[in-house]
């Protein structure tokens, strides 16, 4: 089964419409993916480690009293990946950030292998894999969206949590909390921080110039924080060319 989903994953990512359009039967279905498939493969260079296994994914049973699993919307959204040293773009994501899975719609939603993939886009936001080191001074081997990249890094981390909620009128109903994690890379060192204090302490050499560029474009960094970061550090960054 797996070996059939794979082939399936990859026809969709490569313009597969009459896969799309496909709803007569399950056995049709699968014959045209598997056939799309194989036309791919023997026109590519037949790397076969790049096939894309994974598993059918199981959508949670119970409706969300307050928040949601996923990453920005419970929606599939357009996207890329960069799996097994592949590049496809175009594919149909959803990030479950309580289980900390990819999932890909292809006809069949597919939970991709986690460790397969290097980093990955969902509208416009992109997330790489950071790995654990032997020195454990930088975030566990984890997904985490890039918000800046320059002579510093900038890396957040939203962790869901899940828990159940239960009424006599409504009965079992989901209740996911989120916790919000920054890390900041200068050289080979990774530093935590939790708000605009603690981000300008780690930027310590150039605190008074960041604080008067916070003032002057008036940065809303309570609630438009990532973009707030995401400019004192371009900010930081031209100040120590």
């Amino acid at each position: 089964m797996k070996f059939l989903i794979s082939f399936i994953f990859i026809s969709s990512l490569f313009c597969t419409p009459v896969l799309a359009q496909s709803s007569q039967s399950d056995s049709a279905f699968y014959q045209l993916a598997v056939y799309n498939a194989l036309a791919f493969y023997q026109q590519s260079s037949g790397d076969q480690s790049r096939l894309l296994n994974g598993r059918e994914y199981k959508p949670y049973r119970i409706e969300f009293a307050i928040g949601q699993p996923f990453f920005l919307s419970e929606k599939f959204t357009a996207g890329s990946i960069v799996y097994e040293d592949g590049y496809y773009e175009n594919v149909q994501l959803l990030y479950d950030e309580v289980k900390g899975m990819l999932i890909a719609e292809t006809g069949v939603s597919i939970e991709l292998i986690t460790e397969r993939i290097r980093e990955f886009t969902i509208a416009g936001h992109f997330f790489t894999r950071l790995p654990a080191d032997s020195a454990n001074t930088q975030p566990d081997n984890d997904f985490y969206e890039r918000l800046y990249s320059g002579k510093i890094e900038i890396y957040k981390k939203e962790r869901k949590f899940l828990s159940e909620d239960v009424s006599d009128t409504e009965g079992v109903r989901g209740v996911v909390a989120t916790k919000t994690f920054y890390y900041l890379r200068k050289g080979t060192r990774y530093y935590t921080f939790k708000n605009k204090n603690s981000l300008l302490d780690i930027l310590q050499d150039k605190k008074a110039q960041l604080q008067q560029f916070i003032k002057t474009k008036a940065l809303d960094y309570k609630h438009d924080t990532d973009n707030s970061i995401a400019k004192i550090a371009g900010y930081y960054e031209q100040l120590t060319q």
